[in-house]
């Protein structure tokens, strides 16, 4: 069977700039955004089976679906994590600090308490524990995404798994 690689690289590519894409809505627009841009990774195991697919005009199994929709939302967790730095550094998205200052902002507007609580929130976010549930999740849509892809796109017979 061909390498998997490509379509998972392109994938993941595209997942990633759909994402980068809602983030910047979620920032500059409305909060809602940041909804899609989580559901958004199950784009990334959807364009990678479309990708296999028609490329090698072949049906995936269940399991190559699965696996390819997984590699795709890893690579999508490392581009979309590259660009979203490259983002920061733009000044497109906001950095730590002023996430935290418009987030107290907000609450204290509001007469909310647990500006601390959503301060260690952020901060988790934006480190190394951000990554780790940004992964988690680019991972486990990406698998729904190739189990989606797997049964919509297959192409002559059905390999019956």
């Amino acid at each position: 069977m061909p390498s998997k690689f490509t379509s998972a690289v392109i994938g993941g590519a595209a997942c990633a700039m759909l994402v980068a894409a809602f983030q910047i809505g979620q920032a500059s627009v409305h909060d809602a955004f940041g909804i899609l841009a989580c559901l958004a990774y199950i784009v990334s195991g959807l364009i990678a089976v479309w990708h296999y697919t028609t490329e090698h005009s072949l049906t995936l199994s269940g399991k190559e679906g699965v696996l390819l929709g997984m590699w795709s939302g890893v690579v999508a967790t490392i581009v979309g994590t590259a660009l979203y730095y490259l983002l920061v550094a733009l000044n497109v998205l906001p950095t730590k600090e002023e996430a935290i200052a418009e987030a107290r902002a907000e609450m204290e507007a509001a007469g909310v308490e647990g500006a601390e609580t959503a301060t260690q929130f952020i901060e988790l976010m934006y480190g190394v524990g951000g990554l780790a549930i940004g992964l988690v999740l680019a991972v486990g849509w990406g698998i729904a995404g190739g189990a989606i892809g797997r049964a919509v796109w297959k192409k002559g017979g059905d390999d019956g798994s």
